[in-house]
């Protein structure tokens, strides 16, 4: 199949489905509650434990967020490409799978932050036992975190959409996204490198409108076009 033939359905539905957005505008509006509030409360705080406290509850507010967010925007993406109404398949998504999409979303916060500690004390070996000057150690670092991110996380991508799609448990749906990406590599790769690369061209452009941007239009974008390859292949 063309690409261009294989684009046309998720760019016509992006266009003609504004729900798309709205989880993208309730990630946007929380996260610029959370900032301003913790540019007020933090600077007070006089322990470590009152910070680890704030953390804490934060993390899991903004667990909770993320996960009703990502559960309507793929329970939409999948009704407008089958052209069914999304708003109730937005209902139903936030009703039966948050759960298993948060547990998702913490398994993939946990694997980045262990890829992270195994890049930065990978890269501190070598870098001591080769001498290595710091910018070829920073470059080293981002080789070693790409590499386990496009190693491991790479299969983790699919989760969430198979926990709404086919109402799978937790592990079901991780084995069941390891076993497509492992069939649609490359096509799951390229769609999120240039996500990536357009993430660093906006930020390159324009470094305070950025993470808005690609929050509002090239994140549900991208989740449109994940769901659509699991529908139809390229």
């Amino acid at each position: 199949m063309k690409l261009h033939t294989w684009l046309s359905r998720p760019l016509n539905v992006f266009f003609r489905t504004p729900l798309l957005f709205v989880p993208a505008l309730c990630i946007i509006i929380y996260t610029f509650l959370l900032e301003s509030a913790s540019k007020r409360i933090v600077p007070g705080f006089t322990t470590a434990a009152h910070l680890y406290l704030w953390l804490g509850i934060t993390g899991i507010i903004s667990l909770a967020v993320f996960s009703y967010a990502l559960a309507g925007l793929i329970g939409i993406s999948f009704a407008a490409l089958k052209r069914q109404p999304a708003f109730p398949a937005a209902m139903h998504s936030l009703r039966t799978h948050v759960p298993r999409i948060a547990g998702i979303l913490l398994i993939s916060v946990l694997a980045i932050s262990l890829v992270r500690v195994i890049a930065h004390y990978g890269t501190g070996a070598l870098g001591t036992a080769l001498s290595l000057s710091v910018p070829a150690a920073q470059t080293l670092f981002y080789l070693i975190y790409s590499a386990g991110l496009l190693a491991f996380l790479i299969f983790l991508t699919f989760s969430s959409f198979f926990a709404v799609r086919d109402s799978l448990s937790l592990i079901s749906s991780i084995r069941a996204s390891t076993r497509f990406v492992k069939q649609h590599y490359l096509e799951t790769l390229s769609l999120l490198v240039v996500s990536f690369i357009l993430y660093e061209g906006l930020y390159s452009v324009l470094p305070i409108a950025a993470d808005i941007i690609y929050t509002l239009l090239v994140t549900p974008a991208l989740i449109l076009l994940l769901a659509h390859l699991m529908n139809h292949d390229i």
